[in-house]
């Protein structure tokens, strides 16, 4: 919606699990993606529900997009 939306998701995420290392928000395109350090692409995946969670409670909706 707007920088300060923006803000408030990077610092939901960051702030969610160690292995996030990048936020990229697109405000236009209403997407988010996040960029984790991880072993395998199913750790990544596993990390998924956690990470939608964040936004979440952040007060904001969120849904996985693959």
């Amino acid at each position: 919606m707007c920088d300060g939306c923006a803000t408030s998701v990077t610092e939901a995420l960051t702030g969610s699990l160690d292995a996030v290392k990048d936020v990229k928000v697109d405000l236009e395109g209403k997407k988010v993606s996040v960029f984790v350090a991880c072993e395998t692409m199913m750790d990544g995946l596993a990390m998924m529900p956690a990470l939608v969670e964040a936004v979440q409670e952040a007060g904001f909706a969120a849904e996985p997009d693959f």
